[in-house]
């Protein structure tokens, strides 16, 4: 799966990486896995990197909706989410799901860089930096 998810529980933020080509079923059932890990804070500081992640043009308005929605269902936010969501080309799906899923418990924005994102959501840059490259490292090896 070109996608891998770490939460930890040191830096208090659960990170999210996607690498290469990501089909909205292998969106799906990341997504799935990550919703349904007790672990998942519904504080959470969540870091969602899809800098090298491909296809992500291809997600629909459904697809988006769908996301933001079983993310508010899930609970998220009951004390208070931040969700960064660090991109390169895909500015308009991630726009648009930042969007449909903020409300008053949940804030989401989108940033074209780490540093701009660990700063907001309060976590040291560098170590923010060896997860995600670790976790994008993982993903290049399996696939």
């Amino acid at each position: 799966m070109p996608a891998d998810y770490l939460i930890d529980r040191g830096l208090g933020c659960v990170f999210w990486v996607f690498d290469g080509v990501v089909t909205p079923e292998e969106r799906d059932a990341g997504e799935a896995r990550v919703l349904a890990d007790p672990d998942l804070p519904h504080h959470a500081r969540i870091l969602v990197d899809a800098r090298t992640m491909l296809g992500a043009e291809a997600f629909t308005s459904d697809d988006i909706s769908g996301v933001a929605d079983r993310w508010r269902h899930r609970g998220l936010g009951a004390g208070h989410a931040r969700i960064a969501l660090i991109v390169d080309k895909a500015w308009a799906p991630a726009s648009e799901f930042s969007d449909r899923l903020e409300n008053r418990y949940i804030s989401a924005i989108v940033f074209n860089d780490l540093a701009g994102a660990t700063s907001w959501l309060g976590i040291p840059r560098d170590a923010a930096s060896e997860v995600v490259t670790q976790l994008r490292s993982d993903i290049q090896r399996r696939d």
